[in-house]
């Protein structure tokens, strides 16, 4: 069990002495720690596309009872992480490179958008939030923290995003953007998918320091296509 997962469940407790520390020291919720502990474990390939999630084991592995798992299974399965299975329980999500084309095809046409809406809204200090978000990208990629970094690439693209002003198609961009999370994930286990990400990345930042909006789109649209052509060729047929 990870030490800061181990903190957070060392923190319950029904005395006063304990309600407090909850308060100002435990960081989330029993149940948000097992979310974050099970996405982990998803995004870091250690629970396998297409494996079955038991809520008897993982209770016993995080020393919880199983209301906190399956609660946490709802929510990764709003995030399309797991899938519900009737009568087995709770699966992780399968790969399959239909969805996925489905998935960028309407990603592409809001991105697009987003990006023309916020076009006129940026700001040095847009650029400056994503050359620091980069940064951040980068030591925790060194570090081999892939769901710390599914998260910071997402305040990355979408401190540009955000700038569209649009919330019904920030909404739906952040749906799409967790269905992408599992496929992104898989996709950058290549170290040559991770140097061609944040080659472009870096692109991305320069076409908004020079408020290159044709630019943006055109990194965006690679960005997708190299994770698109990637799975395309290493992953199997979807089975049913």
């Amino acid at each position: 069990m990870p030490a800061e997962f181990q903190l957070r469940l060392e923190l319950r407790g029904n005395g006063s002495d304990n309600r407090r520390a909850m308060k100002y020291v435990r960081p989330s919720t029993v149940e948000r720690a097992v979310v974050a502990e099970l996405r982990r474990m998803i995004l870091q390939g250690e629970l396998k596309p297409g494996s079955m999630i038991l809520l008897d084991d993982i209770a016993q592995r995080f020393g919880v009872s199983r209301g906190p798992v399956r609660d946490a299974l709802r929510i990764l399965s709003g995030e399309a992480l797991v899938v519900a299975r009737p009568h087995r329980g709770y699966q992780v999500a399968r790969l399959d490179v239909s969805e996925l084309a489905e998935i960028n095809g309407i990603r592409q046409l809001l991105e697009t958008d987003a990006i023309r809406r916020a076009a006129e809204h940026l700001t040095d200090e847009v650029a400056d939030e994503m050359a620091e978000l980069l940064a951040r990208m980068r030591e925790v990629e060194d570090a081999g923290d892939m769901a710390t970094w599914v998260d910071v690439h997402r305040k990355f693209h979408f401190a540009l995003f955000d700038k569209s002003g649009s919330t019904v198609e920030l909404r739906a961009l952040h749906t799409l953007w967790n269905a992408s999370d599992l496929y992104r994930s898989e996709y950058l286990q290549s170290a040559e998918a991770r140097k061609t990400s944040a080659l472009q990345h870096g692109q991305l930042l320069k076409a908004v320091q020079a408020r290159d909006v044709d630019g943006m789109i055109a990194v965006m649209d690679a960005h997708r296509g190299a994770t698109m052509a990637a799975l395309t060729e290493t992953l199997p047929p979807a089975s049913s």
